[in-house]
């Protein structure tokens, strides 16, 4: 620094340093830094670097990252987070960024930590906002204690990533959090993260929360890269409620009569790993808010998970002040025996089904004293798949043991049963000396290109149910060739309920579909296909297309190009909105040999005319 308190930053600015900045050693540490432009695009955009300045004042390090401002006595002084909880806004080049820092190595490191989006504010918001002066504002656990964390960082390539995730979750440790919400894809698919995992929910009794992907409204649309640790975590769906139709959509509700819960339509659905459900619960998906000054316009948000979490939070604070021991596995446990599955809800959409944490609550501190009798679920106990498109009468043999730890438990008095929706196309024997039982599905009473689905519990002599076994079964309308094949459909859609139908070829080139939608309304739709053997559940995502529909035009036609000798599904829904109503709509199938237009089309081309 020269007499006149001027110092040289990197970028070569002269910087005034203001005289009411301490720095008994004269030391400073300069350096530059360029941040990125918070956006909603996938596309995060670099902007052009800053000077930063690092010196200690005798008690505290300090930091001044604004240096773009002409008097830096205006400019926001900060130190460590960790220490005073302190944050800055930059306003730079019409950008306004929410910042704060850490200084680490005599000042010779300086970490800059920005937010991504709104979503950690969001997810905050739902788990454990606290308004002292609006109650009404709070989140679900208004007590607890908010850590963030963030993982993501648009500079950095993904093996550094998993480098920050491995070093989020030590620090996870260390701090001794009750419950973690992970608000990124996967975990990567890296051992020594998921071995971490494992060590935080066995060793630390920490709850890991994760929404699941959203690649819905397919069965099967969960990726597999979490298959390791999906034992071990709570994964949760997001459903939309009649409650928030009302608040959220304005849409018109029937006190008397409410629609039931459903599944967003862009949740994934199972089966995951093994054939598990893929999803373990469900819950709330949508937060309504206000727009803050820094927001980035999004109203609605999918953040089931923090929903789920925050309600986990008060029911851990219940245990504790009961002084009642609990684990990730006994709570997941007592969530499962009191989740609410609604009528006709599929297991693979709604996992257990939905929250109940009074009720869970109560189950608990009820039977507490059966929980030793409780045997561990196999961490990587999965389902049963049926999918023999030759056989209409199928059997298979299973153990106990495949599914849960019976070491040392006396099963003698176990049982198993079918669940009441599979009881007429669905059979089991009793278990046996060995421990092992058979199942047989009987698939000439069923609907063929419908998605069906059963459980089979394990059930104890004094807690009940224990374990249900999710059975996926997998009966296709097959298409045979050469002849033309012709299929019509009428169905009323629903918002956010899908109306799904799975073929199989095995010799037609090309499918057309015909929409037609009533002539007396302006409505629309979403059409999505895919083959489930072959493409994966981004490509499949890729897919989907809207169509809008007139009383001019009223029907539209799509012409898919289909892969021989592979499951073919079909899907279309209406997603919730102010704008178009909920109609009635006649789908029309025509399989055909037809090879006018063939090489026109490929696997992830739609002709509409």
């Amino acid at each position: 620094m020269d007499s006149k308190n001027y110092l040289i930053g990197l970028s070569g600015k002269k910087l005034k340093i203001p005289k009411n900045w301490k720095n008994p050693s004269g030391k400073w540490h300069l350096g530059l830094k360029a941040l990125y432009k918070q956006t909603v695009s996938k596309l995060s955009e670099k902007l052009p670097e800053i000077d930063c300045i690092v010196w200690f004042n005798g008690e505290k390090w300090c930091v001044c990252i604004e240096t773009y401002k002409k008097n830096l006595s205006n400019a926001k002084v900060l130190t460590n987070f960790c220490d005073e909880n302190e944050f800055g806004i930059l306003d730079f080049k019409g950008n306004e960024i929410v910042y704060c820092i850490s200084v680490k190595n005599d000042g010779n490191l300086l970490e800059i930590f920005t937010r991504e989006k709104d979503s950690g504010s969001n997810v905050a918001l739902t788990a454990a906002a606290h308004f002292p002066n609006n109650s009404k504002q709070d989140g679900l656990a208004p007590g607890a204690q908010i850590i963030s964390m963030r993982i993501w960082n648009p500079a950095i390539n993904k093996s550094a990533l998993l480098e920050h995730v491995h070093k989020a979750l030590l620090k996870c440790i260390e701090m001794k959090v009750d419950i973690v919400i992970y608000s990124f894809s996967s975990f990567g698919g890296d051992e020594a993260t998921e071995n971490l995992v494992h060590r935080m929910v066995n060793e630390h009794n920490i709850f890991i929360f994760k929404s699941i992907l959203n690649y819905g409204p397919f069965y099967g649309s969960i990726p597999y890269f979490n298959k390791n640790v999906e034992s071990s975590i709570f994964t949760i769906g997001a459903i939309l409620t009649s409650e928030v139709q009302k608040r959220a959509f304005n849409i018109r509700i029937n006190k008397n009569d409410p629609p039931p819960p459903v599944v967003y339509t862009f949740s994934s659905r199972g089966p995951g790993a093994n054939g598990s459900r893929g999803v373990d619960f469900v819950a709330p998906g949508v937060l309504v808010r206000k727009l803050s000054k820094i927001s980035f316009g999004n109203f609605f948000h999918r953040y089931s998970s923090p929903n789920a979490a925050g309600a986990v939070a008060c029911l851990l604070s219940g245990l504790k002040s009961k002084s009642i021991q609990y684990s990730p596995d006994l709570i997941k446990f007592a969530l499962f025996k009191t989740a609410f599955l609604p009528k006709n809800g599929n297991i693979f959409e709604f996992g257990h089904g939905i929250i109940q944490i009074n009720e869970a609550f109560e189950y608990f501190c009820k039977n507490m004293k059966d929980f030793k009798n409780i045997p561990k679920w196999m961490p990587k106990a999965g389902g049963i798949f049926f999918g023999n498109r030759n056989q209409t009468l199928m059997k298979q043999d299973f153990k106990l043991s495949d599914f849960i730890d019976i070491e040392n438990q006396d099963t003698t008095n176990w049982k198993i049963q079918v669940s009441k929706n599979a009881e007429n196309f669905m059979e089991v024997s009793k278990i046996n000396e060995n421990n092992s039982f058979f199942v047989k599905v009987d698939t000439n009473i069923l609907e063929a290109g419908n998605f069906n689905f059963g459980e089979i519990m394990i059930l104890h002599p004094k807690i009940g149910s224990i374990f249900n076994i999710p059975v996926n079964i997998i009966h296709p309308l097959i298409i045979k060739g050469p002849q033309n094949f012709y299929i019509k459909k009428e169905t009323t859609l629903f918002f956010e309920k899908p109306f799904r139908i799975r073929f199989f070829s095995e010799s037609v080139k090309i499918c057309d579909i015909k929409i037609t939608a009533p002539k007396s309304i302006i409505t629309d739709l979403w059409f999505q296909y895919g083959f489930p053997n072959s493409m994966n559940v981004k490509e499949a995502n890729e897919t989907k297309k809207r169509l809008i529909f007139s009383r001019i035009n009223s029907s539209k036609t799509i012409s898919v190009k289909i892969k021989e000798m592979e499951l073919f599904d079909v899907c279309f829904y209406q997603k919730i909105q102010r704008v178009f109503p909920s109609a009635s709509f006649k789908f029309e199938f025509n399989f055909k040999n037809d090879l006018q237009n063939v090489e026109a089309v490929d696997e992830k081309t739609v002709l509409i005319q």
